[in-house]
């Protein structure tokens, strides 16, 4: 895979220097923990339009808390996006193709990237009961952990990452960590980040990354409105794109 880009290191006075290229294919999965304001939606709005930059690329956003604010541009379009209690029909969808790219011995050469995009994961299995929540965390422990091979990746976003969230220990198969803002002792531990190394967040877009064991402080760019509107319209036509353009 082309290794994408959508943060950059950060120095002590807060200037960004250098930045950093992931490859999913060699580091799958990315969880993107932060409270409100941190930039979080615009870390995760970058992310999923670099890969919708990918040849054949597609998208799928699961938005249980129906964010007008961030995804108000899928509204009305016949495209892969669900909201609310839907989320679970797009789960199974997602689910289901990749079941199906793992039953088939066919070599079609290449796999194009599917991305799916699980906003607000704690929200959800709050506002689930307890069989439906397992069987989306069973769900998503599958994707987690089978995934790669086929090029089927998850990017999460969360207000805290806690062990709750996941069956089967399949939090540690997310190889990219990204926490916005200054977090706190626990919410920086359940993802492994190590608070001696934090520097202190003063705007929005500030954190940390973890990736390939290492950590680095990072700053996610200001994006202006028509950066904005390409990104998400760069997303829809990921969104939107099928087998055959």
């Amino acid at each position: 895979m082309k290794r994408i880009t959508f943060c950059a290191e950060r120095l002590p006075n807060g200037e960004a220097v250098r930045p950093i290229p992931i490859d999913f294919d060699k580091s799958p999965h990315l969880i993107c923990q932060g409270g409100t304001g941190t930039g979080k939606s615009v870390a995760s709005l970058l992310t999923t339009a670099k890969i919708s930059q990918l040849p054949g690329s597609q998208v799928f956003i699961l938005d249980f808390k129906n964010d007008v604010d961030t995804f108000k541009f899928c509204h009305g379009k016949d495209c892969r996006y669900w909201r609310f209690r839907d989320c679970e029909t797009g789960l199974e969808k997602y689910y289901n193709l990749l079941q199906d790219e793992l039953a088939s011995d066919e070599d079609c050469g290449p796999r194009p990237v599917r991305w799916l995009w699980i906003d607000e994961l704690g929200s959800w299995l709050l506002n689930s009961d307890k069989k439906t929540a397992d069987s989306i965390r069973a769900k998503i422990a599958t994707i987690l952990m089978m995934g790669r091979s086929r090029r089927f990746f998850v990017q999460t976003s969360v207000q805290r990452a806690q062990a709750e969230l996941f069956s089967q220990g399949s939090r540690d198969n997310y190889s990219v960590c990204l926490g916005m803002g200054n977090l706190t002792k626990e919410s920086a531990s359940v993802l492994g980040f190590s608070r001696d190394e934090f520097l202190p967040i003063t705007e929005i877009g500030g954190g940390h990354l973890i990736i390939g064991g290492r950590q680095y402080p990072v700053q996610i760019p200001y994006i202006g409105p028509r950066g904005m509107a390409r990104m998400k319209e760069d997303i829809l036509k990921a969104l939107m794109r099928n087998d055959e353009n």
